[in-house]
């Protein structure tokens, strides 16, 4: 008497199990292609793109040079990946550069991406023709871990949480946001460069800075400048203190100092003209003095004043 079982359905996703390792490859190189374009994911993104770029497409291509489970065994497999895909990388980039395409983590991700499915899907489909699965290497590979965790389940356990451990701590490292830049204060001269800084001059004939802030805090600012000429050995007086705007030519003596205003969105930066003259001649220290916030920031010039 027999059984007939012609109609059980097959058992989900057992047809796809010896391509396992090429869709694996591919959703690696999807994930790492999409996350370059995007330019998010963090510490997940560099674990992959580290197999992205050293593994991944040269372990595809390696699969149509040697056919699975003959002539090479897993771990020369494993070699010959590694060295293939930084080959393919470092060649993608040069004929990319060539190619006048710009050489971005996004453009050599898709390329490579693409690669890789170009690879894969002739090592697919020579699998299929000749009637194999997964290699037999990887089979045997995995036979002998699963054997020894059998063996040893308390060992590879310790092992494993070690493992994944690992690989958490470091995408937590890699995916944690830069350190803030700190709110700064400099000063150029008229045409953006340090070297440009007015320091000689003559009695009242006007000269100008390009006073550069930038917002570190974490908010939105009103920041206050206090400009100050004060003797080269002297210090402005607190008395002698009125409010100036940006652009306008403001008359220096010495001990004279003028506070103008600046707001600034977090992260935004600004270049704003300070123009003045100075009325005695002498030896002076033109400074700038920052305020706001957490900020407290101070730079100044010499300055030789002649008659």
């Amino acid at each position: 008497m027999s059984v007939e079982n012609s109609g059980l359905p097959p058992v989900r996703g057992r047809r796809y199990r010896g391509y396992a390792d090429l869709i694996a490859c591919s959703a690696v190189a999807a994930a790492s292609a999409a996350f370059g374009v995007l330019d998010e994911g963090g510490g997940v993104r560099a674990i992959l793109g580290f197999l992205f770029v050293f593994f991944v497409p040269g372990y595809a291509l390696s699969h149509i040079l040697w056919k699975p489970g003959r002539g090479i065994a897993f771990a020369d497999r494993i070699l010959f990946s590694i060295g293939l895909s930084v080959s393919l990388t470092v060649f993608t980039a040069i004929f990319l550069s060539v190619g006048g395409v710009p050489l971005t983590s996004a453009t050599l991700g898709l390329v490579i991406a693409l690669e890789t499915f170009l690879f894969g899907a002739p090592s697919a489909v020579l699998r299929r023709r000749r009637g194999e699965g997964l290699p037999s290497e990887i089979v045997s590979a995995a036979a002998r871990i699963t054997g020894s965790f059998a063996s040893d389940r308390a060992f590879w356990s310790v092992v494993a949480v070690l493992l994944v451990g690992a690989l958490v701590i470091v995408a937590v490292i890699l995916s944690a946001p830069p350190p803030a830049a700190s709110t700064s204060l400099y000063l150029l001269g008229p045409d953006g460069t340090e070297a440009s800084l007015p320091n000689n001059l003559t009695e009242n004939v006007s000269a100008s800075v390009l006073v550069d802030i930038y917002n570190g805090e974490r908010s939105s600012q009103n920041f206050t400048v206090l400009a100050c000429l004060a003797l080269a050995n002297g210090s402005c007086s607190s008395q002698n203190t009125s409010y100036g705007v940006w652009g306008t030519t403001l008359p220096f003596t010495p001990g004279k100092a003028y506070l103008v205003n600046v707001t600034l969105a977090q992260g935004a930066q600004v270049e704003e003209t300070f123009r003045f003259y100075v009325t005695t001649s002498g030896e002076y220290v033109l400074s700038f003095t920052l305020m706001g916030g957490s900020a407290l920031r101070t730079v100044g010039i010499p300055l030789t004043i002649h008659p």
